[in-house]
Parts: structure tokens; sequence; C-alpha cells
């Protein structure tokens, strides 16, 4: 399956940057906890899960959107110079990959567990996609909300590439986002022309840190709601 490929494709690329010792692994990990501050690395009774979940998310941000050397993500350097051996199977996908990928969030409108495909709208863009989502298929109770996730084009078909996976019971409210109030707490859901967008005050420059932020920061809104569900749970 795809699907499968995708995931050992991006494995790959996690193992071409892995080595902790490196400089770029310091630089990358205060960059992400400045921007994040994940109350898993300041709280002394964390759970394990929610610190699983925080290293999940700073591998994923590393990957698709650190900027490595010149510009370029370590996900765009390892397609620029594949190691030796990578089949150029590998290094295509993972080129449409890196071209089309998107963190957003997305209203769930249909879901289909026996081909894993949902049905959802970008709330950003109000662009409708149908993503390959196994886990999120997978979970009975996430049928409508919304989901925070990455997702990227590959040979025509939408995926699901990252590796956080924010579902929200609650549907989103619109605003205009103008006017005295609108702006009260941290985010708001505001209409724009094509969509609705979250507005933060202290936006980071990525949509991705601005979510994780208010989800699993130790200052974010959202932490004290935050459930962190393995595969196989409730």
């Amino acid at each position: 399956m795809v699907a499968d490929k995708i995931w050992e494709d991006l494995y790959a690329v996690y193992r071409r940057w892995e080595d902790r010792s490196a400089e770029y692994f310091d630089r990358s990990r205060e960059a992400f906890e400045d921007a994040v501050r994940p109350a898993a690395y300041y709280e002394k009774s964390a759970s394990s899960p929610l610190v699983t979940q925080a290293n999940m998310a700073y591998t994923e941000w590393f990957l698709f959107e650190f900027d490595l050397a010149g510009g370029r993500t370590p996900l765009e350097l390892f397609i620029g110079a594949p190691p030796p051996g990578t089949a150029p199977a590998r290094v295509q996908r993972l080129g449409q990959i890196a071209e089309t990928q998107r963190f957003s969030r997305f209203a769930i409108r249909d879901k289909s567990p026996e081909t894993s495909e949902l049905r959802v709208v970008d709330l950003r863009t109000a662009e409708e996609h149908v993503v390959v989502n196994r886990i999120a298929c997978g979970r009975s109770t996430w049928r409508d909300g919304t989901l925070a996730q990455r997702i990227a084009r590959v040979g025509g078909s939408w995926y699901f590439v990252g590796q956080t996976l924010l579902y929200d019971r609650a549907s989103y409210e619109p605003c205009s986002g103008e006017g005295p109030g609108e702006l009260e707490g941290t985010v708001t859901l505001a209409f724009r022309p094509g969509g609705f967008g979250f507005i933060h005050r202290e936006p980071s420059g990525s949509y991705f840190l601005d979510v994780l932020r208010d989800v699993i920061g130790i200052d974010g809104p959202y932490r004290d709601t935050l459930r962190v569900v393995r595969e196989g749970e409730p």
C-alpha cells in the first residue's frame, strides 16, 4: 500500500538525521521548546504518553519545517542528496510530499473505515479533500468536529503524513475577526475570503507551532482538556 511506503520513506529521512550529538539537534530542540513550551518538558509529573506526544510533535516539525541548512528542511535536503542506494521511487514520493505537504485543521464531513478515507474541509482554505488516514478512520467516536493533521498528495491522493493528530469534538464557531472583543483569548477562529483561519496574538510564523503551543504548551488555553489516546484505546 502507498500509505505504508510513505511511512517507510519518512522513517528513512528520520534515520538520516537522527544523530542527537549533531549541532543541529540542540539548535532545533531549543527553537521548538522556545516556540511551544511543551508542558511535558516542564512538569515533573508529566505522563509518559504526553512526553511521547511532545517528542513526536518535535520530530514532525524538525523533518517538515526546520531550517536545517540554506533555508531547506531535513526532508528537502534528503531529496536533494539521497543516501547511496536510495530507490528512485522513494525520492519521487518524498519529492511529492515536500511539494504538497501542509498542516491545517479540517472539519470532518464523512469517513469510510473500510477504505480508511476521510472527507474533510480545510478550515483555513475551504478546500475539500479526501484523505487516507487509517488512525482517524479507525476511531468510531471521531465523527463530527475537527482534526488537526499534516497531509500531502502522493500519486494523486492525499495522505496523513505527520505524527501529530489532534481531534476536537466541538464544532468550530466562525466570527468576523473584526470589531472589539473578537480577539479575546489566545485563539479565535475568524472568517476570511475563501475559508476560516485562526488568529493568534503572538504568531510564530508556523501554524503547526501555534497550534501546539495552544494545546500542549504549559500556558496553552486548551492544555487542561487534552487527553492523549493511544491506538486501540477508546
